[in-house]
């Protein structure tokens, strides 16, 4: 019971074990599907709620922590819903006591409730200890949309154990305010409104560490508001698929949380006025991770990127997606010559006119682990002679949505492996759409084992070709990927 040892040593003995006269439910007495789902958050730590029963033995190891420690009921469900992605309108049922019926059943993407957050928005409102006040939310422990939630299983949470917190399209769950302990939100597909958007600025924790917003629908004015309340403490802040603006981005710009170390901002709508703010505020001493693609880049604003590149002194992942500009097709140039050498993940999918310019640029980062040169512009991709300039620890390699037939890929990587370079951890090849034959793919896995083996036992390479010039149904084809796949090679179509 290593698991929940934590719960009750000794300095928390007095919260897992108070006086006798203590009214908290002792593990012992609770129903055994309780004392199952609450035994496999303690026992796995899993932070998504189990599909299905744990074994009976852990049932045991349970009741021997209730034995020890009476009172842990409190402190396994707040591990229980430290991370929540999904929630519920319930009411009671007035057919069985102690049951539960789901309202919003047409909003539900799945029938099971197991771990679903049930707020009863028909009861009257509870303040907390700083007055808010907030509808109580239940732990749904068993359950589906069908069939409702049987009695007693559906128990109070704490809501300030709330730690992690993503919301789909749930939008009408910020007519609340948040968690109060929040460190992680996410809101993919919600809905806000000025009201919405109000309340969510105002409670947006001082705990909050990550924040991102994904194809959030929010007017112009209210993303300003949301981004002027971005707390301080923010280190990972990903705004995608939003339109920001250069308006908003240069307020954005003069609010970036002092302790920022991640920063995502694609498919903003940002221009040169934007992003020429955005990387002027941009902390070199401490960002790690850096993503501005799929926004409207100019030759300014790489020549300013790169200048800001020469000074980082910490970033691992760049990634600069599709900001190719046909009437300057070298825009990305400035930047490929001051990549620093600390990078581990560079994106360039759809910015390249040639990966010629990296071929002189590889040795500089020795530690790269992905890299992504897909959808190369030009007429000659250059991608072969790169291949054998790649550092050992390359982990994941794309070069989909290029013609590979120009690029001589196989005697690339057969010549790498004549000067000795080896990619022993290399776990994903993609050439999706990259013009290739059943030969052609033959020819380049083939090549790849010189590269790659030997490897580690248990060590597999993922290569996918979906959208090559082979019938990946033919036996011919089968046949080689039961072949290849006995030598550790998922070729996938």
């Amino acid at each position: 019971m290593t698991a929940s040892a934590s719960f009750c040593n000794a300095t928390s003995l007095a919260a897992c074990d108070p006086l006798a006269t203590s009214t908290t439910n002792r593990l012992d007495t609770l129903p055994s599907e309780l004392v199952l789902v609450i035994c496999a958050h303690l026992l796995n730590r899993t932070h998504d709620p189990p599909q299905q029963r744990p074994s009976p033995d852990a049932s045991h190891d349970l009741a021997q922590l209730a034995r020890v420690a009476r009172n842990c009921y409190v402190p396994a469900v707040a591990v229980a819903v430290r991370h929540v992605k999904r929630f519920c309108f319930v009411k009671p049922d007035p057919d069985v006591p102690g049951a539960w019926i789901v309202t919003n059943e047409r909003l539900m993407r799945a029938n099971d409730l197991v771990g679903c957050i049930a707020l009863d928005i028909h009861a009257p409102l509870v303040a907390d200890k700083h007055g808010i006040p907030r509808p109580v939310m239940y732990l749904v422990l068993s359950g589906s949309l069908k069939c409702g939630i049987p009695p007693r299983m559906a128990v109070p949470c704490p809501v300030a154990s709330i730690r992690h917190m993503k919301v789909a399209f749930s939008s009408w769950l910020f007519d609340h305010p948040l968690p109060p302990q929040l460190m992680a939100l996410g809101l993919e597909g919600s809905q806000l409104d000025t009201a919405r958007t109000k309340l969510l600025a105002a409670h947006l924790p001082t705990t909050l560490r990550r924040f991102w917003l994904d194809a959030v629908q929010i007017g112009p004015g209210d993303i300003g508001t949301l981004v002027r309340h971005i707390p301080p403490g923010v280190r990972h802040l990903s705004i995608a698929n939003v339109n920001l603006g250069d308006d908003t981005a240069e307020e954005l710009a003069q609010v970036l949380p002092p302790a920022l170390t991640h920063l995502r901002l694609t498919s903003t709508g940002m221009t040169y006025r934007g992003l020429m703010a955005v990387i002027a505020a941009l902390p070199a001493e401490q960002l790690e991770s850096l993503d501005l693609g799929n926004n409207l880049h100019g030759p300014e604003t790489m020549v300013a990127l790169a200048e800001w590149l020469t000074r980082t002194r910490r970033l691992e992942h760049l990634a600069l997606e599709n900001t190719y500009v046909n009437d300057a097709p070298r825009i990305l140039d400035p930047v490929l010559a001051a990549l620093p050498a600390t990078l581990r993940s560079l994106l360039l999918a759809g910015s390249l006119d040639s990966a010629f310019l990296l071929v002189n640029a590889a040795d500089r980062f020795p530690r790269l682990e992905i890299l992504d040169v897909s959808h190369i512009q030009g007429r000659s991709p250059f991608v072969g002679p790169l291949l054998p300039m790649l550092p050992p620890t390359l982990q994941v390699l794309r070069m989909a949505n290029t013609d590979l037939r120009r690029c001589s890929v196989p005697d690339s990587l057969i010549d790498a492996a004549a000067r000795g370079v080896r990619w022993p951890s290399l776990r994903e090849v993609d050439v999706r759409y990259a013009h290739l034959t059943m030969d052609g793919v033959e020819a380049m896995v083939s090549a790849l084992k010189g590269v790659v083996e030997p490897r580690g036992q248990g060590c597999r390479t993922c290569v996918m070709v979906v959208g090559n010039a082979l019938s990946v149904r033919s036996r011919t084809f089968a046949a080689a990927q039961k072949r290849w796949a006995e030598d550790g090679w998922d070729v996938v179509p």
